[in-house]
């Protein structure tokens, strides 16, 4: 066993309550958030190259200045959208390189009892093993309101055309369950809550796309982070809000992160 982090050089973020937090913080700002499924955009008909509007399956149209995709691994929409809405007399080929992975993971949560007596501990663990052959992989967080979160599991199915649309496979879900019970014994008197499946966004190149997208003067993009996508969420936001603002990002050289 190998020690990578310490109390005071690591800590955990929670996805769900990072994400809820930003969003109820940008509305204290004055933001509002829409819920839409996007088909396209709508073009300045003086200017094709650039954007002003977003289309909305339901017929909506949301005007726009800028437009940042950040659908992770849905990302990858933007390639048919050029195909029905085409700028007049431009032939416009983007193909935004992004695929998505399936993971898996479980969520335990503990009796009431063993939580009194054996508080969760705040480590998280990244464990390996051989198993009939093959490599297997998981990882272990304790949440602060007592869940433990697992995952691993991953696979190639193809990305459904919705996040509605998840379904996990149960098989690798249940490996996930007898790998955590093996490695740590108690949890064969936890509860399981939750099983389920996610589809991390990667780019042909394994680095993240943040940035201008060739063409257009007033779309960008920001995704294929895979798995890191929660940590460098911040950075990568306050990049897009620089370019956006100032048109230059001062606090990350986005050179290697573009496509042109």
């Amino acid at each position: 066993m190998t020690t990578i982090g310490t109390s005071s050089t690591t800590a955990q973020v929670d996805s769900y309550r990072f994400t809820t937090t930003l969003v109820n913080e940008a509305k204290l700002q004055g933001a509002k958030v829409l819920q839409g499924e996007v088909i396209g955009f709508s073009f300045d008909s003086e200017n094709p190259k650039m954007i002003n509007g977003v289309k909305l399956e339901d017929g909506r149209i949301l005007d726009c200045e800028y437009a940042v995709i950040a659908m992770g691994a849905w990302s990858a929409s933007l390639n048919s959208w050029f195909k029905y809405e085409i700028p007049p007399n431009r032939d416009i080929d983007i193909e935004l390189p992004i695929t998505g992975s399936r993971a898996h993971s479980v969520i335990f949560q503990p009796p009431e009892q063993i939580l009194a007596d054996n508080p969760i501990s705040a480590h998280a663990l990244f464990a390996k093993a051989i198993i009939k052959g093959s490599a297997k992989e998981l990882e272990l967080y304790p949440r602060s309101n007592g869940h433990l979160y697992v995952c691993g599991e991953g696979d190639g199915v193809a990305l459904p055309y919705s996040a509605d649309l998840i379904k996990p496979n149960l098989t690798s879900t249940k490996n996930l369950i007898r790998f955590a019970q093996t490695l740590v014994p108690i949890l064969s008197e936890y509860e399981i809550i939750r099983e389920q499946a996610c589809y991390l966004p990667y780019s042909e190149t394994g680095s993240p796309i943040i940035g201008h997208l060739p063409f257009f003067e007033n779309l960008l993009v920001a995704t294929g982070h895979s798995c890191w996508g929660m940590l460098n969420a911040p950075a990568t936001g306050l990049s897009i809000a620089q370019l956006i603002l100032t048109g230059r990002s001062s606090i990350v050289d986005l050179t290697p992160f573009g496509l042109e």
